[in-house]
Order: C-alpha cells, then sequence, then structure tokens
C-alpha cells in the first residue's frame, strides 16, 4: 500500500510542478480548447472505460501556464458479478511541463447506477466514485494526445445501512486519447 501511496504521490507532484514554472508554448504546438476522448481505466476493485468531454475554464496566459479544464465523462465498470455507469466530473489543475508535454493533478467525483443477479440496475442505492491523482498529456500532433493518468480514490453505496461492503478504497491507472479542438 505504501508503494501506490508514493505513486500517487509522485504524480500529484508532477502535476504540480508546472504551476510554478509557467513554460510558454507557442500557439501552434498544441491546442489545449475543447477535447473530445477515451480511455481504459484498470483499478485495484473494477476495470473498464470511459467517453469524456473537456473544456478549460481557467488559463493564465494565452498558452502554457497554469491551466484549469473540466472533464464530464461517462464510465462503465465491470464489477464483479455486476456492472456500474457511473457520469463524472473531474476537475485538473496543470500546465505544460515541457512543449508538447502538459502534466497535471485532478480530482474527480461520480455518481452512478450498478447491477448485478439480485439486483436491478435501476433500484437503489446508487453507487458513488471519489477519485484523485495526477497525469500528463504527450502530444502526438498539436491536436491529439496520449494521456496516463495514476490516483486513487474511494468508493461505496447511497445507502451503506444496506451494502455490508460500505466504502472501500482503491489504485487507479488510466490510458487513453484525447483530440483537441
Amino acid at each position: 500500500m505504501n508503494y501506490v501511496k508514493s505513486m500517487v504521490l509522485l504524480f500529484v507532484v508532477i502535476g504540480i510542478i508546472p504551476l510554478s514554472a509557467e513554460t510558454p508554448v507557442p500557439v501552434v504546438d498544441a491546442k489545449t480548447g475543447f477535447s473530445i476522448g477515451g480511455a481504459t481505466v484498470l483499478e485495484s476493485q473494477k476495470s473498464g472505460g470511459f467517453l469524456e468531454f473537456g473544456f478549460p475554464l481557467l488559463r493564465s496566459g494565452a498558452t502554457g501556464g497554469l491551466e484549469i479544464r473540466n472533464y464530464i465523462s461517462l464510465n462503465g465498470w465491470g464489477l464483479g458479478a455486476g456492472g456500474a455507469a457511473i457520469v463524472t466530473d473531474k476537475l485538473t489543475f496543470g500546465g505544460f511541463l515541457f512543449p508538447l508535454i502538459r502534466s497535471y493533478a485532478f480530482i474527480e467525483g461520480g455518481l452512478g447506477l450498478y447491477g448485478n443477479s439480485s439486483k436491478l440496475m435501476t433500484a437503489m442505492p446508487l453507487i458513488w466514485d471519489f477519485k484523485g491523482g495526477g497525469g500528463v498529456n504527450f502530444y502526438l500532433t498539436p491536436s491529439s494526445s496520449f494521456f496516463a493518468e495514476m490516483g486513487g480514490g474511494v468508493s461505496g453505496y447511497s445507502d451503506m445501512v444496506s451494502q455490508p461492503t460500505g466504502m472501500t478504497g482503491f489504485a487507479a491507472m488510466r490510458m487513453g486519447f484525447r483530440n483537441f479542438f
């Protein structure tokens, strides 16, 4: 578990580095506007994937420097003998570490439905998810990037009384692509 905590801390620190460095990046090198992406997710308790839509909330300067982005995503998971569908909202804080390499820290939370052989997907309780960590966008072209994120979090059910498993922690790793406009 200490190894996981160390890796999460490393990714968060890498995500925060550009806050003070503010490396300028020429406009022609990388687009940072609206984005659409998808990824594969491996977590210690579930696996799946997601589709996301992202947009910038704040930029300190025309390019480079601090950027705060918002990503809204639809996640699909295999969860034991069942599955889950969760809508999440993720905020990222970071900037360009080097030209065409953007690092960031993130926090994310979501709420969704889950089902298995003894519970319909639409029946209560709901499942919730909260995570944090860090990531890196490697721009392959000025408008597309490969990204990797690592972090951890907690998840649980909206009715912890009827769900004896309660709240559980997990480590997470995600890899995917984003296309920027």
